[in-house]
């Protein structure tokens, strides 16, 4: 039998597996002898109430994420079930419309559970079980209320086979999880995992959470190989190295053979010549002159070959001629040339909308001193990524797509989503220092100001606090900027974090709905252009609809 909604087997959220459930009635005392008749001792008898009709007000898909909780991390003991107990919470916290809504409760449940972790990589991606959970819990995002053969008691039992997942649900589960997406990113690393398919396999997610994991893990193995030949803060990201496909360093019409690494901070290059390896030479990357951009090689100074790039520091001294070589494309070049805009393109945010290191109001907001840490291993994330597709040969066909620093600083609106990453890496409580006779203790404050008010701070939707004086990008002063922050509070959501609100959007989503309209609306005249290129353009009619010409027949 089922309940209302169709859930399967006994709703687990009502208690017995029966369709029919035994209630008193009346206010008789109950007894052990009128208990077994079927009766209060005030002679009125049991009633059957039938819960065929009764809307299930929980997801089935939701206990998984409960019972993750008590088996990732220790439980307190509670008199009732974590279901309930979870139900109760959900129902406090969410806006009345919601109780009944399964697809917020498969928000909540997971959002709950991984609010937890605030790493830069979750540290249960190694684990099967919680890939499929997160799998599955994508699955039921799509459909909440979908009946299903198969058994709903145990996870390990739930059969994910021929099951795929669709790209909103993607994008809206998988940034959830610390290093899997990025919320500006997620539709493009989609769009490159699933290629021709129709959706996201199991296996096919299982393969991109393995890959993710060895690259990580060989970032930390090569840092802990490599640490004497770079500075101690740096972290090696990727190297460029390969007997079949060797990367060049050409200077005065010659090409140097070596290895190339690069780090967070900069470029490594390592010659090898007849002698053996040669001290490697150091490009940074930090600087805000520094730039990198496509360049064709070829000896005696011709333009044959196009697989290169050319890397600078502000100076012409320090400028790099780096060809990769590859004899299937240009795939690998394009690929090197999103991982160098990357780091470029953080560090150049960091200078535009992040504070000064020396700034003291850096220590008003509880957590500000790590906002540039946040910005680079963001910024890393995207790169690790980036490699994985590479690895499982799972590329997108504009790599720097899914670079999100490299990819906002050119995409329309971007200079907004950038906005709102600025308050989500800087932002913070406000700190004050309540001054006593004897101590001075920091206390939290949450202004109650409407956030876009506008008239100092700007505020996240937890109440996190973005400086005014932080506030000198240009882009800050445009009306596209002032409109969407006056409309960027949450009304009808529950608040998790600053990066997880259920059954609403953070800052970050909420403006990449606007950067990927306005994206679309750029792809499809560039289409247009392209076919009045081919086409001729007096006989393209198109091209003019676009620029708003009106033509009179």
């Amino acid at each position: 039998m089922r309940c209302g909604s169709g859930c399967g087997r006994g709703c687990p959220w009502r208690g017995a597996r029966s369709p029919m459930r035994r209630t008193w009635r009346g206010r008789g005392r109950v007894t052990r002898r009128t208990r077994r008749l079927g009766r209060r001792s005030s002679g009125r008898r049991w009633r059957w109430r039938s819960r065929l009709s009764l809307p299930c007000r929980r997801s089935p898909w939701s206990r998984w994420w409960i019972r993750a909780g008590s088996r990732w991390t220790p439980s307190s003991p509670s008199s009732s079930s974590p279901g309930r107990q979870v139900q109760r919470i959900f129902e406090a916290l969410a806006p009345k419309h919601l109780h009944n809504d399964a697809r917020s409760l498969v928000e909540y449940s997971c959002f709950r559970y991984l609010s937890r972790d605030n790493s830069d990589l979750h540290s249960n991606l190694k684990e099967l079980a919680f890939q499929k959970l997160v799998f599955v819990t994508m699955l039921a995002w799509e459909d909440p209320y979908k009946e299903d053969d198969s058994p709903l008691s145990s996870l390990d039992n739930y059969s994910v086979l021929g099951r795929l997942v669709g790209e909103d649900a993607f994008v809206r589960i998988a940034p959830a999880v610390a290093g899997v997406a990025d919320v500006s990113t997620a539709h493009y690393l989609f769009r490159a995992l699933v290629g021709a398919e129709k959706g996201l396999s199991f296996d096919l997610w299982t393969t991109y959470l393995a890959e993710l994991l060895k690259v990580h893990h060989g970032r930390h193995r090569q840092t802990h190989q490599m640490g004497d030949n770079f500075l101690s803060d740096e972290q090696v990201l990727c190297i460029g190295s390969s007997k079949k496909r060797p990367v060049l360093k050409w200077e005065d019409n010659i090409a140097w053979p070596g290895n190339l690494t690069l780090t967070d901070k900069a470029l490594y290059f390592e010659a090898i010549g007849l002698s053996g390896t040669k001290k490697p030479m150091r490009l940074d990357l930090t600087d805000q002159n520094s730039r990198v951009e496509k360049a064709k090689v070829g000896p005696f100074g011709s333009k044959l070959f196009d697989s290169a790039v050319t890397v600078s520091s502000g100076s012409t001294s320090d400028e790099w001629t780096l060809e990769f070589v590859d004899f299937s494309g240009e795939t690998r070049r394009d690929v090197w040339l999103a991982f160098i805009s990357e780091i470029i393109s953080v560090y150049r945010f960091i200078r535009e909308y992040g504070p000064g290191d020396n700034d003291p109001a850096i220590h008003d907001v509880y957590g500000a001193h790590k906002g540039k840490k946040r910005a680079v291993s963001s910024a890393t994330n995207c790169i690790a990524r980036l490699q994985s597709l590479q690895f499982i040969r799972r590329l997108y066909e504009e790599p720097a797509k899914l670079v999100q620093f490299y990819y906002l600083s050119n995409a329309p609106f971007g200079d907004v989503v950038l906005q709102t990453l600025a308050v989500k890496f800087w932002g913070g409580p406000l700190i004050t220092k309540a001054k006593s006779s004897n101590h001075m203790s920091p206390q939290w404050q949450r202004s109650s100001e409407d956030p876009s008010s506008g008239v100092a701070h700007v505020y996240d939707v937890d109440g996190s606090v973005y400086l005014r004086k932080w506030m000198t990008s240009p882009s800050w002063a445009s009306s596209h900027s002032a409109n969407f922050w006056k409309n960027s509070s949450v009304k009808h959501g529950v608040i998790l974090s600053k990066s997880l609100v259920v059954a609403d959007k953070n800052l970050v989503e909420k403006a990449m709905v606007n950067c990927k309209e306005k994206s679309k609306v750029v792809e499809r005249t560039q289409a247009t252009i392209v076919a009045a290129t081919i086409e001729g353009i007096p006989s393209n009619i198109d091209l003019f609809k676009v620029f708003g010409f009106h033509l009179v027949v």
